[in-house]
């Protein structure tokens, strides 16, 4: 014990002592049985508690502690499933070891599902991350805490959990509250360690006060090898009593992690823990993650309940591209204490109050600590509270299969959803568990989800129709100069019936239709309109015509030249021309007149005799005209003239 002692003495000399995490300090009519394994990331097993037919759980909680920052990962007691993520990490992250760099403590309370029918616990994880740039990153072990209720049992049992939070990559010393315990009491410790080895060289050395009270090292009777040491015990009615390979003795030794240590305890209001790995291992693979005390308290305690999880939900921003934000909710603690404190306090209303309202936006641990003015705190509570906030049950993809015709076989299918499961899906007012939707016809539909925490999402899609026939034709040509001649080719699929419009107006209902004359000049829009047995169910295919201006001559065949300014001249209609040239030449071929004219006027003279200049008798116009479609054309008229 002499070397023992002055290693702990001089290490306390060196190093600064910090409180360590009170996770929780509840003092209850009944008693505590703690146990654990090293789940090492792939190995299950079983190890047994103290449990009696006429016990009732109070509370249930399990830590373990993780290397990194891993993803969450399942584990199961008595066959029913939880499963761990870093929302649940009590304290700060602390140095782990050289390769993952973190190491932090996670409790999770079960005990809204525990499933204990007897003394065995049984247990499996594989928390290992196999992800090749962070070795060792993982999830270690799982200790449990039971907390129960007897009718055989009458005395006060308080249970402290203390988690670590200090470097594991070098010896450790706390500070804790002398317990207000009732003599002729055993006042328990036990120890929570893991990955120490059987080899002598790698044992944890334990004081409290500057005093020895022994060394851990190897593993439990429950544990494979190198799986450290864990204090087994139950406590009832003020007396520590060990399970397994643990023994209700005043020392640690080997793989017994318990001692009464009512007689290492000073008369001072903090008492010093050291935890000293004597062959300190830099890697960091060592690790105390918690230590408990037990004792039966020396006052008396407001009697009462509260709420250890607590749920609140992220709500959809009312108007679309804001934030979701949470639904406050209000925490409850113990009634009847003269001084309350919440931590952490932010985002609470009042930390120093038995309910403050709460507005976090992430799940978390928050714990109240309670007591009474006339106890100067020696008998104080500390109670945690687990508050889930569910996330937004937003499906992360949604599929809209739209409805083939003329059968209504569109699908809604929601997928990687956001929130706690199970979930309600509903559409146009139809709940169902399943996140499938089908026989749906075309349409809007009003969609929603709500998960296992009440909380909501919600949206508006439309279905669209996707009919099993296809309309479709060509247009040749689609552009041109009037009077434009176009061909159409119906190239329609699995279509009963059809009909063509133009610019909107029907004008065919031939399922092949092979051509029209555009006279006019525009823009058109013909669309084919292809029916399957139901006028509902319908596909439309267009097609976008454009006419330009033709080259367009019209010349009257007789004049009367005699000044009345009726049909005195020759005058031509013209359209789209860009040149123009004629002759007038009598029966014998003598020309008369000539002229020519560029980009002319829609009424153009050609000709314009003077009253009996020529006889009476028949006159030949010869016109040659191109048009801006670049078009020649030749014309030859004969014209009377009277």
């Amino acid at each position: 014990m002499k070397w023992s002692l002055i290693i702990i003495l001089l290490f306390f000399s060196q190093v600064e002592m910090f409180c360590q995490n009170l996770f929780t300090e509840e003092c209850f009519v009944g008693g505590v049985t703690a146990a654990g394994r090293t789940a090492y990331s792939f190995i299950d097993g079983s190890f047994k508690i103290k449990w009696e037919d006429n016990y009732k759980i109070k509370a249930a909680y399990v830590l373990t502690y993780r290397y990194g920052k891993p993803k969450s990962v399942p584990f199961t007691v008595n066959n029913v499933e939880y499963s761990w993520d870093v929302g649940t990490q009590v304290g700060e992250e602390q140095i782990g070891n050289t390769n993952t760099g973190y190491f932090a403590v996670n409790v999770k309370n079960i005990i809204d599902n525990v499933n204990i029918q007897n003394d065995t616990i049984s247990v499996s994880m594989n928390g290992l991350d196999t992800s090749p740039e962070i070795i060792a990153q993982g999830w270690y072990s799982l200790q449990f805490l039971f907390f129960y209720t007897s009718p055989t049992i009458s005395d006060t049992c308080c249970i402290r959990i203390y988690t670590a939070s200090k470097k594991q990559t070098e010896s450790q010393s706390y500070k804790f509250e002398k317990p207000n315990y009732r003599s002729n009491t055993d006042v328990g410790f036990s120890i929570y360690s893991d990955r120490i080895t059987n080899y002598y060289q790698d044992r944890t050395c334990i004081g409290i006060n500057s005093t020895s009270i022994g060394c851990i090292w190897g593993e439990d009777a429950t544990n494979i090898a190198a799986g450290g040491v864990r204090g087994h015990f139950y406590y009832e009615n003020g007396q520590l009593f060990g399970l397994d390979d643990d023994t209700a003795n005043t020392q640690v030794y080997r793989s017994d992690g318990i001692a009464v240590i009512n007689d290492y305890l000073s008369d001072q209001q903090e008492q010093a823990l050291y935890l000293n790995p004597v062959n300190i291992n830099l890697s960091g693979y060592n690790p105390h993650p918690a230590f408990f005390i037990v004792y039966t308290p020396n006052c008396s305690l407001p009697q009462g309940e509260m709420p250890r999880s607590q749920s609140t939900c992220r709500r959809q921003a009312p108007n679309r591209g804001q934030p979701d934000y949470t639904e406050p909710i209000e925490f409850s603690a113990i009634p009847g204490y003269d001084h309350y404190a919440w931590t952490p306090a932010a985002r609470l209303s009042d930390s120093t109050i038995a309910n403050p309202i709460c507005n976090a936006d992430s799940s978390g641990w928050y714990r109240v600590r309670m007591w009474n003015d006339d106890e100067d705190g020696a008998c104080a509570q500390t109670i945690p509270v687990f508050l889930t906030v569910g996330k937004v049950p937003r499906p992360k993809s949604l599929q809209i299969i739209p409805s083939t015709c003329p059968a209504n076989t569109g699908k809604i299918i929601f997928g990687g959803m956001d929130g706690k499961a199970p979930f309600q899906y509903t559409v146009n007012g139809e709940k169902k568990n399943s996140s499938m939707f089908e026989n749906l016809a075309p349409g809007s539909y009003e969609l929603s989800v709500q998960d296992a925490l009440g909380c909501l999402w919600d949206s508006t899609v439309m279905l669209d129709l996707s009919p099993f026939q296809t309309a479709a034709f060509t247009a040749n040509p689609d552009s041109g100069y009037s009077p434009l001649q176009v061909v159409f080719q119906n190239q329609s699929t699995n279509a009963t019936s059809y009909v063509w419009l133009m610019d909107g107006e029907p004008f065919s209902n031939s399922p092949n239709y092979t051509g029209y004359t555009f006279a006019d000049t525009g823009t058109f829009t013909v669309a084919l309109i292809a029916y399957r047995i139901d006028e509902t169910c319908a596909d439309t295919a267009f097609a976008t015509i454009r006419v330009a201006e033709g080259v367009k001559m019209i010349v009257p065949n007789i004049i009367t030249p005699n000044n009345d300014g009726r049909n005195d001249a020759l005058v031509a209609q013209t359209g789209g021309v860009a040149i123009m040239r004629w002759e007038v030449r009598n029966r014998w071929g003598n020309l008369l007149h000539s002229g020519e004219a560029t980009n002319p006027p829609p009424a153009l003279t050609l000709w314009s005799p003077e009253e009996n200049q020529y006889p009476d008798g028949v006159y030949t116009v010869i016109i040659t005209a191109r048009g801006n479609s670049g078009e020649v054309k030749d014309l030859g008229v004969q014209v009377s003239l009277k």
